[in-house]
């Protein structure tokens, strides 16, 4: 069960339903609003501003999109090489986004909408929920075939079809930010 689902569950009972989702919009508000951005700014922002510096902005971009693939495959439940290809490249792409607009607000907002679309609205599966859709989606979804194509309990990121769709995502961003805003320095 998900945090949500969870201070949900708490906070609905004896409350009250009006005051339950006032409650929980506040928490959801407060982790968007602080522990999103805090998380992008301390793991992606800090460590990429300081070894850019040092070693060039796209060196410090790769490394640390290896080390964000890394992190997901080693220490996340049932990881797979796929999972750990796409995640690095969304790094990557995210790295893309903070060179050409040079802030960090665009990843930000990416991988919240992201994650918002994958596990709330479609309903896709997540390791950090054993594999399960969170309980309470938008959509009624259900995911069948290889998890070659669905990405099977590692949600869509694990699918071999995400591929094409970030490749897409560099086209696109490459085609509308042309030129370099003012990136951390290199």
């Amino acid at each position: 069960m998900t945090a949500p689902a969870t201070l949900r569950r708490v906070f609905v009972g004896p409350v009250g339903i009006r005051a339950g989702w006032r409650l929980l919009l506040f928490v959801v508000l407060a982790q968007g609003v602080i522990g999103l951005p805090l998380h992008w700014f301390v793991v992606r922002g800090y460590p990429q501003f300081t070894l850019a510096s040092g070693i060039g902005f796209w060196r410090a971009a790769a490394l640390l999109s290896l080390l964000f693939g890394g992190l997901h495959y080693f220490l996340k439940p049932m990881e797979d090489l796929a999972d750990f290809a796409s995640v690095g490249l969304i790094g990557l792409f995210l790295c893309l986004t903070l060179r050409r607009t040079g802030s960090l607000w665009f990843a930000v907002g990416f991988h919240a909408g992201f994650d918002y679309a994958a596990l709330t609205i479609v309903g896709a599966p997540n390791t950090g929920n054993g594999g399960r859709p969170i309980s309470d989606h938008l959509l009624v979804t259900t995911f069948t075939g290889p998890d070659w194509l669905t990405g099977g309990p590692r949600g869509i990121e694990a699918s071999l079809l995400v591929f094409p769709v970030i490749a897409a995502l560099f086209v696109l961003f490459q085609r509308r930010y042309r030129a370099a805003g003012t990136p951390p320095s290199s």
